[in-house]
């Protein structure tokens, strides 16, 4: 380490040792966390009140006890109850944690642990549905559970059974979540989209899968425009001869029976027609199919930025489990609270969300810009559906700071602020509670579609450190490993390396569809580190703090002179640079030294601006930080879930076509890379 670098460190360690939040006493004690650990106390497990690191080893080192009094405490409703006290997973191949099974014996069903939640009645609220059009509709559990069992009826009189899977382009409102459910309810794969995707984007998605029935919203609003999907439709389903029938929802009344798809004739029917039962009280005839803990509930697709989207598979029993615990312990939801998380249906945070019933909690669902006709009229919204939880995202808060709007006279009764799809960064930490509330829970949050899940995520019982993830979820067992597969969070320094995770966890996928062997998910996870999940983001623990830093992708890590560099440690330091709108990083490909490159979206003289990110950086980071060139474009490419693309525009930069662009919100946003790639060859 450079005595510049060794400067920078002493100067900001106080700093980003200051805890920005404690928990007050009283909420502490009364979180869920806290009851988990009395309620194990009573069981005998402990024999005092449990500290949290106590609480997490003990999740670790006994992960069998762990996971088999979990579904006690949570109440997870089995048709037929696993035996707990045998083993809750049982291994097939010692090399790999993915080959094994979990609760064998259990029976049960999602939809029914949603639907029938014992701390809810069916008066009760069971979810809320908002659009950026200024409507906001609530939804009682008994009008839920009749639009599902309408919807069961009619997939059933289909020929939809057990095993069929159900495609879905549909809006983040009722359609989905009903349609979702009522899947669910009979053992249907569901696997969905969101509208926004290109038909050629949704193809790539569904034609693996040869899903039978097709439901998808006609007609679309986003931002105060209305968009007409039908053509849209029709493409996709022609070029899926697997379909068999849609079932449309638009506001017209829908007159069409059949559609002409590529020389076969399709049934097509209308949301209205399929839920005409759906009257209070019909729902005595919804019936709740008995599934293995390990069906298939749902199928989710990779970002499929570097290739076609990776299909990968989760269980019924698997996600709700996970679900419950993170809703639940980690995120501190009481039965009756409100959660939103801004999500389109083509994002693992809509699963994740969709599963809040399951501990009695309430999900909001919010469809189109959060940002139109400002920034205001969503936040007026999330004050109007009296939301308890909001879910976020850096890119979002970003914008909210580039715009100087500041959300506190709307954020009263908000107790927890959840973010995700890219590091937080210690500056956004402060705007928040300067901007937000300062009683406030914000969590970091880190998992992904791989797991649908968490690695690392909020805990009610630890104070908030800026740019800090706070701890582990319980039963992950976490570990930072060096290239070699040494342990490195154990030590009193501060390093960065890969993140594993050395025991079997529930959330873990079932598979990839069609990877009957499971060799392409074993190379996905298990290759690097065998028998050892691999995820791919690089990651640091603060021996101060405890509290856990991620650096990026580790595919995406720059690499000057052979010197590996996170890319969030780069794009933190640049955000006091108020003349860079966004960039991106990437490792030149062509370059013998892996020298950086810095794409900037600016409206400064770029001469000038180059000047000052090289000074920063030199100062700031290290002479290694700063950038061969800066290379000014007009817009960052990012995924649909708000990640930036730093390893397709390094693929560009090798000479490489990305075929697959259906992943991002505007695929355009790579012609000015492809452009200077282009520029380069000439020369």
């Amino acid at each position: 380490m450079s005595k510049t670098e060794q400067n920078q460190k002493a100067q900001e360690e106080p700093e980003l040792q200051r805890a920005l939040w404690q928990p007050p006493a009283k909420r502490r004690d009364s979180s869920n966390m806290m009851r988990f650990a009395k309620w194990l106390v009573e069981r005998g497990v402990f024999t005092q009140l449990p500290s949290w690191q106590e609480l997490y080893d003990w999740s670790i080192q006994e992960a069998n006890s762990f996971w088999t009094l979990l579904p006690q405490f949570l109440q997870t409703m089995f048709i037929r109850q696993p035996d707990f006290e045998q083993d809750a997973f049982v291994a097939e191949d010692p090399q790999s944690h993915l080959l094994g099974s979990w609760f064998e014996e259990a029976r049960l069903n999602y939809a029914q642990n949603l639907l029938e939640h014992q701390s809810r009645s069916d008066s009760d609220l069971f979810c809320v549905c908002a659009n950026d059009s200024g409507e906001i509709r609530e939804y009682t559990r008994k009008e839920v559970k009749a639009l599902v069992a309408a919807l069961q009826e009619w997939l059933l009189d289909r020929g939809i059974q057990k095993g069929d899977r159900v495609g879905a382009v549909v809006c983040n409102g009722i359609e989905a979540i009903a349609g979702f459910l009522a899947c669910a309810s009979i053992g249907a794969v569901w696997s969905s989209c969101s509208p926004d995707f290109g038909v050629k984007a949704v193809v790539d998605r569904f034609s693996e899968l040869k899903p039978k029935l097709l439901i998808a919203n006609l007609s679309v609003q986003y931002a105060g425009k209305s968009f007409d999907k039908t053509e849209d439709l029709k493409q996709i389903a022609a070029q899926l001869p697997s379909v068999c029938g849609l079932l449309v929802s638009t506001p017209a009344r829908f007159l069409e029976d059949t559609w002409q798809l590529d020389g076969r004739q399709v049934a097509v029917a209308n949301w209205a027609d399929a839920s005409t039962s759906a009257e209070p009280g019909s729902n005595e005839s919804l019936y709740y199919f008995r599934l293995d803990f390990d069906d298939p509930l749902y199928v989710l697709f990779s970002s499929g930025t570097t290739g076609k989207p990776k299909c990968i598979v989760h269980a019924v029993g698997r996600a709700l489990l996970q679900h419950q615990k993170e809703l639940c312990l980690h995120t501190d939801l009481k039965p009756g609270e409100r959660i939103l998380f801004f999500t389109t249906c083509g994002w693992m945070m809509w699963n994740w969300l969709v599963s809040a019933p399951s501990v009695g909690a309430v999900p909001v669902f919010f469809d189109g810009s959060p940002a139109h006709p400002d920034f205001a009229a969503y936040w007026k919204k999330v004050q109007a559906c009296k939301v308890d939880v909001l879910g976020t995202s850096p890119k979002y808060i970003r914008g909210m700071m580039q715009k100087g709007f500041s959300p506190k006279p709307y954020a009263g009764g908000l107790k927890a602020v959840l973010s995700t799809g890219a590091p937080l960064l210690p500056e956004q930490f402060d705007w928040v509670y300067q901007n937000v509330k300062q009683d406030l829970h914000l969590a970091s949050i880190s998992g992904g579609t791989d797991i649908v899940s968490c690695f690392m995520l909020g805990n009610p019982l630890l104070a908030v450190h800026r740019g800090e993830l706070q701890a582990p979820g319980l039963g992950m067992a976490v570990e930072v490993w060096d290239e070699d597969g040494h342990r490195l969070d154990k030590g009193d320094a501060e390093q960065e390396g890969e993140l594993v995770c050395t025991k079997p966890f529930v959330s873990m996928p079932i598979g990839f569809w069609n990877d009957g062997d499971g060799q392409k998910i074993r190379s996905s996870y298990f290759a690097r580190f065998p028998g050892v999940w691999h995820h791919g983001d690089y990651l640091a623990v603060n021996p101060q703090t405890g509290g856990y830093k991620i650096g990026g992708r580790s595919d995406a890590t720059l690499n000057p002179g052979g010197v590996r560099i996170g890319t969030a440690e780069l794009y933190r330091s640049l955000e006091s640079i108020a003349a860079i709108e966004d960039c991106v990083a990437v490792s030149d490909p062509q370059s013998p030294g892996a020298e950086i490159l810095l794409f900037v979206v600016t409206d400064s003289d770029l001469k000038e601006l180059t000047k000052v990110i090289r000074r920063h950086l030199r100062e700031a980071l290290s002479p290694r930080h700063v950038p061969a060139q800066v290379i000014e474009v007009s817009k960052i490419p990012y995924t649909r879930s708000g990640k930036k693309v730093e390893v397709a525009i390094r693929k560009i930069l090798a000479g490489k076509i990305v075929s697959s662009q259906s992943a991002l919100v505007d695929a355009s946003a790579l012609d000015d890379f492809a452009s200077f790639q282009a520029s380069r060859v000439a020369t």
